[in-house]
């Protein structure tokens, strides 16, 4: 579990599976408006894959298209990521008890 505060506001992200793939989550809390999303990850070479397969953003670009990102892993307990429609955002890990809830139901 992963969390970076940008001027937009803060982003929880969460990846499951692995070592080189899996499905993440997303949360993020852009000044008071929750925005979810969640996908398939897949990482090689420092390059991270990811594969919007649902989202609260209407009409997102980027929806059922996997998408190069590049990943850095900085210190063990940070990792920066960035991607076309992604600035460059260094996360940090989670304290213990943080989650993305994905409920109810992306439409």
């Amino acid at each position: 579990m992963w969390q970076a505060a940008t001027p937009e506001g803060q982003i929880t992200l969460h990846f499951e599976g692995g070592p080189a793939e899996g499905t993440y989550k997303q949360l993020a809390d852009r000044g008071g408006v929750s925005v979810r999303e969640f996908g398939h990850w897949k990482h090689a070479s420092g390059q991270l894959e990811l594969l919007i397969m649902g989202t609260d953003e209407k009409d997102h670009p980027e929806f059922g298209t996997s998408v190069p990102h590049v990943i850095r892993f900085l210190t063990p307990t940070q990792i920066g990521i960035e991607g076309p429609r992604r600035p460059p955002v260094v996360y940090s890990r989670a304290p213990a008890g943080v989650s993305v809830q994905a409920e109810p139901a992306i439409q």
